[in-house]
């Protein structure tokens, strides 16, 4: 049980960064395209 839980909270936190970086390059893809 504890070692799925623990699983779990690593794909959250592998989610999260995952996502936090994409928004980052959107972002900067954005800024290449308008410039």
């Amino acid at each position: 049980m504890c070692k799925t839980r623990n699983c779990i909270t690593f794909l959250i936190k592998c989610v999260n960064f995952c996502t936090y970086y994409l928004e980052r390059i959107e972002m900067f893809f954005n800024f290449v395209i308008r410039s």
